[in-house]
């Protein structure tokens, strides 16, 4: 099938689409894939409403502004018309992990009806609310994608996505064996910070972090946090630790980056559960040379951007929504008991089939 995945990612940034073609199974054909940016009001907008919890009028609104903005990449798209399916995740304003006293929750923005009516395609959506009623965590989901791509690659091997929050693929050999979780903040609580201080939405290179001294005092209370004492799998919240940006009022721009970039790279090295063969990056981290440079020296083994395995890192997870359609589709497992904590192998999708 020709499929089509749409992702809006934690990071807030804008909307990335891929068509692939595939049969749940195996990708067959990297078709073509798109990227647009949202404009810096339409961005607040959405940073506004992290953390709600109950629909209203605004989101209503926002929502499909979202999905008009899902549209128009879709559209734009010279590969548009052959697509015989799409994913999407929508915007995800809320997500609760599981607790011994409670379920998982989670909430995606998203209203298949009205870009359904945009873009005339049957839409898959609303890829976790069956894995959490049978006992996971809703994430993450990719997992099953990045297996597809590397389950001829030399195991085992971990792939490491680092958008909002840092999420790792530990793959040892088939399916059973395939593990996966957040390791912990990746880009959000970075950007989030250099945004209050300058202005600025990201770090470029990691420029101003590796100018800065490491707050060890603080590095390790943060580590000190229980999730990292949790095994796989488990998954985070964007703004799980938005709290400790309060221990940085007084540190400067530059220490205040280099602090929080080690958090990151030391919450994903200490997540390996074993020494792999080679680690592969993708998402947005994996342009920030500094943050590269420091996973580098504290790895065992080689750490190189998905690219050098021959795949698009800025397009991994709109793959996996689209490879995920096809998959609910055919009615095959999309997440499983090592990569979310369901009870037993589930397929998880809502489908809107177009008239």
């Amino acid at each position: 099938m020709i499929a089509c995945g749409m992702m809006s990612g934690t990071s807030l940034d804008g909307v990335d689409v891929a068509i692939i073609e595939t049969d749940g199974h195996s990708i067959k054909n990297f078709v073509e894939n798109r990227y647009i940016s949202y404009p810096e009001s339409f961005r607040q907008k959405l940073r506004a409403l992290l953390g709600k919890k109950d629909i209203n009028e605004e989101i209503v609104a926002v929502t499909k502004e979202l999905m008009d903005f899902h549209a128009e990449v879709f559209l734009g798209m010279k590969n548009h018309a052959c697509v015989d399916v799409v994913g999407i995740h929508g915007q995800t304003l809320f997500h609760q992990p599981k607790s011994p006293l409670s379920p998982a929750k989670t909430w995606q923005i998203v209203d298949p009806e009205y870009l359904q009516s945009r873009i005339h395609k049957t839409i898959v959506y609303d890829f976790r609310s069956e894995d959490i009623r049978q006992g996971g965590e809703g994430a993450p989901l990719v997992p099953i994608y990045h297996h597809a791509l590397f389950k001829h690659h030399p195991h085992p091997i971990a792939i490491i996505n680092i958008g909002g929050v840092a999420n790792m693929t530990w793959i040892e050999g088939n399916v059973p064996q395939m593990t996966a979780g957040d390791t912990g903040p990746g880009n959000a609580l970075m950007n989030d910070f250099l945004e209050r201080r300058t202005g600025k939405i990201f770090d470029d290179q990691g420029k101003i972090a590796s100018t800065g001294s490491i707050k060890e005092s603080l590095l390790h209370a943060w580590l000190d946090h229980p999730y990292f004492h949790k095994s796989f799998p488990k998954s985070l919240d964007r703004n799980t630790f938005s709290s400790i940006l309060r221990d940085l009022e007084s540190i400067s721009t530059e220490d205040g980056m280099r602090t929080l970039l080690e958090f990151t790279v030391q919450t994903i090295s200490n997540s390996f559960p074993m020494i792999p063969k080679n680690i592969y990056v993708c998402g947005g981290g994996r342009h920030n040379q500094y943050l590269m440079q420091r996973l580098q020296e504290l790895s065992p083994c080689p750490v190189s951007r998905i690219e050098d395995a021959g795949f698009h890192g800025d397009f991994i997870e709109a793959e996996a929504f689209a490879f995920l359609a096809v998959r609910v589709l055919k009615n095959l497992d999309t997440s499983f008991p090592k990569t979310t904590g369901v009870k037993h192998p589930t397929c998880g999708g809502a489908v809107l089939k177009v008239d």
